[in-house]
Formats: C-alpha cells, sequence, structure tokens
C-alpha cells in the first residue's frame, strides 16, 4: 500500500504522504483529502483474520457515530481493491504514551528531585488532561459505546493543549451480541497495566465504569511516574488490579493537589459502582464532593425485598387488628 500516491475514498480521493506508525492489526499514514482539504491519518488493515477485520469494521463503525473534540473524529471507512481503510481526522501531537517515554528519557538523563522520575512536572496539566479525556468518555458513553481500552497510547496530546481518545477498536456497544462473539470467554479485554478488575473477572460484562478505571490507571502513572501496579509480568499486575490497593498518591507525590489525588484515586475503586461517573469525575477534579455510591445493585434489591416483606407483615396486622 506505500506504493500507492492516491486512495480512492467514498468521500473523495486522499493524496498518501509518510507513514506516521504501525502496530499488530495495521499502519497508519498521513494524508492529504482532496474534496474536505484538510489533514487526515489513514488506517490501513494489514492483519487478516476474521476477528482483526471486525474489530477494524467495529471502529469504523463506532467512531462515525461519535462527533465530539476531545474524540478523534472517523471521516470515513471502506475498502479499496481489498484493502479495508479507515479515514480519520489528522491529531498533530503525540499520544500519553510518548509523552511518558520521552519524559523518562529526559529524567534518566538528569534525574529530578522534586518528582519520580518519568512522572510529568506539571500537576495541572495532568488535571486538564483527566478532565477533557472525561468529556469525551462522557460522550462515547452516551451513544451506548464502551471504550474498553482507555491506557496513555490511545490518548493524543494536540500541539494545541487538546486531547482526544482515538482507537476504538475495541469499543463495544452495551449488549450487542456481536461483540460476546468476538470476546472469547477467557479473553481479558484491555491493557493488563490499565485493565480494571471486572476487565479481568468478567470481561463481556463490562460498562462504562472500565473507561474510568482505565482513565484513572492512566493519570496514576502520569503523576507517579509508573502504573498503579507495574509488576514483573501480566500475571503479577492482574493480582495487583483484583487484589491490592495502589500506593497513596500523596506518599509518592507531596506536591499533588488534593482534588486530583481524590479523584484519581476514586477511579481505581475496585467497585465499579463506587467509581465516579464521567460527569462526577469533571466535578471532582474541580474539588467539588461527589457522594460516593457504595450499594451494590444486589444489594439494592436484597433491601427492596426485605422492604416489600415488612410492607406486607404491616399491612397484614393492621387488617388483623382491625
Amino acid at each position: 500500500m506505500e506504493r500507492e500516491q492516491v486512495l480512492q475514498t467514498t468521500s473523495g480521493p486522499v493524496r498518501l504522504k509518510g507513514r506516521l506508525g504501525s502496530g499488530a492489526m495495521g499502519t497508519v499514514h498521513q494524508g492529504w483529502h482532496e474534496k474536505l482539504n484538510c489533514a487526515v491519518a489513514v488506517k490501513f488493515l494489514t492483519a487478516h483474520t476474521a476477528t482483526s477485520h471486525e474489530r477494524f469494521l467495529r471502529e469504523g463503525k463506532n467512531g462515525g457515530r461519535i462527533n465530539h473534540p476531545h474524540v478523534v473524529h472517523m471521516l470515513d471507512s471502506g475498502d479499496d481493491h481489498g484493502q479495508a481503510y479507515l479515514i480519520l481526522e489528522f491529531v498533530d501531537g503525540r499520544s500519553l504514551g510518548e509523552l511518558l517515554e520521552h519524559q523518562e528519557t529526559v529524567d534518566r538523563e538528569t534525574p529530578p528531585t522534586d518528582r519520580p522520575l518519568g512522572a510529568l512536572p506539571d500537576c495541572s496539566l495532568v488535571a486538564r488532561i483527566a478532565a477533557q479525556v472525561a468529556q469525551g468518555l462522557e460522550a462515547i458513553h452516551a451513544t451506548g459505546v464502551v471504550h474498553r481500552d482507555i491506557k496513555p497510547e490511545n490518548l493524543m496530546l494536540a500541539t494545541n493543549g487538546q486531547v482526544k481518545i482515538s482507537d476504538l477498536g475495541l469499543a463495544k456497544q452495551v449488549r450487542d451480541p456481536e461483540t460476546l462473539v468476538l470476546t472469547g470467554a477467557n479473553m481479558v479485554v484491555g491493557t493488563p497495566l490499565y485493565v480494571s478488575p471486572e476487565g479481568i473477572r468478567h470481561p463481556q460484562a463490562i460498562t462504562g465504569a472500565a473507561d474510568i478505571y482505565g482513565l484513572g490507571a492512566t493519570l496514576y502513572h502520569l503523576v507517579a511516574g509508573r502504573p498503579p501496579f507495574p509488576g514483573t509480568s501480566p500475571f503479577e499486575v492482574m493480582r495487583g488490579h483484583l487484589d491490592q490497593v495502589p500506593a497513596p498518591l500523596k506518599s509518592i507525590r507531596p506536591d499533588i493537589p488534593t482534588p486530583l489525588a481524590n479523584a484519581i484515586e476514586r477511579c481505581l475503586a475496585k467497585d465499579p459502582t463506587a467509581r465516579p461517573t464521567p460527569a462526577n469525575l469533571q466535578k471532582l477534579l474541580r474539588g467539588e464532593r461527589v457522594a460516593v455510591a457504595r450499594a451494590r445493585p444486589r444489594l439494592l434489591a436484597i433491601c427492596l425485598a426485605v422492604a416489600v416483606v415488612v410492607a406486607v407483615c404491616a399491612v397484614s396486622l393492621w387488617l388483623v387488628l382491625r
């Protein structure tokens, strides 16, 4: 595909420029959309398996229905002579994963004395990143979609300071039976360093709360210079997500603002119902108080059943005493 100069898409011709990157599933090129008169990113599928093809198509389907400033916009998708492609908004910047790698490289050359190695120096930048990603997740969840792979590599920081969520390849429509087929019964959904406990235990039943956990783990990494559970193997990392409590951020980074530390740690709650919603996360970042939801749905059902029994007994007693 690199020899192709012009890609004929359903929305008009795209002139291909240099390659931006590549991964297990495909390659990404920079391009210029002649009809839209703008720079674009062109993703080509190179993996040729049924699962990879379905995931690729799902990314196009999910991305096309979301139009938000903090989500990479999907402009077009199709097939050119057997080559599946996605046309995406071009983001002039780099991923948070690349930002972390750069910061660690700089810090190893001149070790910092005021923060952990590899941690971003500016906590206010981390807070801005958190707020923007929360807004993007709010828009994604409003369409009934769960991203399922929020991590530094899937969050783009543009040169103008705007943050955008990318890669909806693992995203699923809530209660979509097709996703249950693509998600194996024993498959962990997400990246081990940032995966939620339920993404390990019950990957087919995860909700938007899993995205909040992934964001919390990412923000923890940005502030602490390491993920909440680094580990030496995927198994050790996942045991941390399931059973351990991450070190308090104040003990690692004393200069972190309390609202930011509180917000991140709330995102990392083991119980999905105890995590903030994207809207509540934005409130926490502003220092507003948000009640912790501690009651699980099962407990609520039990309480409701007990209340019904008590009410029936009370009515029966009242009828007997009349």
